[in-house]
């Protein structure tokens, strides 16, 4: 890998609540290089939110370290925090409350530009060049958000972002609220984006197929930490964590019928609290694989292929659940 652009080193994000402290990220590592997109999954409540609000500034983690570019988040200067606020942005889940109903579409697109202090026909160009890049025209820039569908609303909450000419876009759920035909356009959006300026992306989904489709890399989250990861392509053929497996095994995704799986991996019970959370593996409460050490020890990460690797005691090296050629036929 490259020098990463955005790294995280054991990030801890609680909240205080009268039974004990909420444990939504608990001890969550990774690094991303330049132009690479990291998906991130999982059900919910396993803290996929609160970490893209933390790579933004949103939410103030307990302990850990953000860096940008290899400098601390937490020791940046006033001016240097200002450009990180510029070059990571977030787009989030719902398009309509994420823009001000009082404003017309082009008022809320200039807004970031007005609150950097770029004067009024420089920040009306740019404001101009990032709508007609997203698909949005003059006419529709005239209308307020609830005249516009979720699609384009989602659009404009991408133009509006790349005013500010990011360098990374933390997409949080970002198509989750929209139709599977609307969908696609904006999956196909961001990879344009991705190739035009140079994008680094942290896609974070409960969508698997998703996931699978836009990522360079995927990190499977379950109650505050990371379970698996690796290459997308490797891990979705060959996933190792029971809890992956158990994910893609739920994915009603079409495949030829001699590819069917005859058994699905059904999880029992839901998702613990993030307040107590299991001792030991986080997951053994609903692994079919589960023993005694699992409730005794934390797993330690290890290597279950070449640039893949998982958070368990038992994990199902060199079991894959998808043929090499599955997509052939």
């Amino acid at each position: 890998m490259s020098e990463p652009i955005l790294e995280a080193r054991d990030l801890h994000i609680h909240f205080p609540t009268g039974e004990g402290p909420l444990r939504a990220v608990d001890g969550v590592s990774f690094a991303i290089a330049p132009g690479e997109t990291l998906g991130v999954i999982g059900e919910s409540g396993s803290g996929k939110s609160t970490l893209a609000r933390a790579l933004v500034g949103l939410t103030r983690p307990t302990g850990g370290t953000i860096l940008f570019r290899g400098a601390s988040l937490a020791e940046l200067s006033r001016e240097a925090a200002r450009r990180w606020h510029r070059e990571v942005q977030i787009i989030f889940q719902d398009p309509h409350s994420a823009l001000d109903p009082r404003m017309r579409v082009f008022d809320s697109v200039q807004e970031p530009l007005r609150a950097i202090g770029v004067p009024r026909g420089a920040r009306s160009e740019q404001a101009t060049a990032a709508l007609e890049r997203v698909g949005i025209d003059r006419a529709m820039a005239a209308r307020f958000p609830h005249e516009l569908s979720g699609g384009q609303k989602q659009r404009v909450n991408i133009a509006r972002a790349l005013t500010l000419r990011p360098s990374v876009l933390i997409c949080d759920e970002a198509v989750a609220a929209l139709d599977v035909s609307v969908q696609a356009g904006i999956l196909n959006l961001f990879a344009e984006l991705q190739e035009q300026f140079g994008l680094t992306y942290v896609f974070i989904t409960h969508d698997l197929a998703v996931a699978a489709h836009v990522s360079d890399r995927l990190a499977v989250m379950y109650l505050g930490r990371f379970m698996e990861i690796g290459p997308a392509a490797t891990l979705v053929r060959c996933p190792t964590h029971p809890y992956t497996r158990a994910l893609l095994s739920a994915d009603p995704a079409p495949v030829p019928r001699r590819l069917r799986r005859t058994e699905r991996i059904v999880l029992e019970g839901d998702i613990p609290s993030p307040v107590a959370p299991p001792s030991g593996c986080r997951f053994r409460t609903r692994c079919p694989r589960a023993e005694a050490v699992c409730a005794e020890q934390v797993p330690v990460w290890r290597a279950v292929g070449p640039v893949q690797f998982a958070a368990c005691h038992f994990p199902h090296v060199g079991q894959a659940t998808v043929p090499a050629d599955a997509g052939q036929a």
